[in-house]
């Protein structure tokens, strides 16, 4: 619970998300590469299909960040591709608890369980 993957060196930058139905909660992730390993919009990759990409993908040179924010009814996390310039191009805000199983799917503590 609780997991966002971070990737990278695909010489692009996306965000992608699993759905609740295949690991039981959202399953984030963020990839992107170094600020100057870009491929370009006419790149290899410019047609790269992937079904659970949130926005499209970003060929120009980019970062990524996660910023963790915490307010007052929850914790926020806000995943963020950025281009060279340090501008943000694609951004997902993912509540915390959102990342977690419903109770009816989490694992049973063998311990507390008795």
């Amino acid at each position: 619970e609780n997991i966002v993957l971070i990737s990278g060196d695909r010489h692009l930058a996306e965000i992608s998300q699993l759905p609740p139905s295949i690991v039981g909660y959202p399953l984030y992730e963020i990839t992107s590469s170094g600020l100057n390993s870009a491929m370009g919009p006419k790149g290899a990759l410019f047609n790269e299909q992937n079904r659970f990409r949130v926005d499209d993908s970003f060929f120009n040179d980019n970062f990524g960040a996660i910023t963790i924010s915490n307010h007052a009814t929850s914790v926020m996390l806000d995943l963020n591709i950025y281009n060279a310039d340090g501008d943000i191009t694609r951004s997902v805000s993912v509540p915390l608890h959102s990342l977690s199983f419903p109770p009816e799917l989490r694992p049973v503590d063998i311990e507390t369980a008795q």
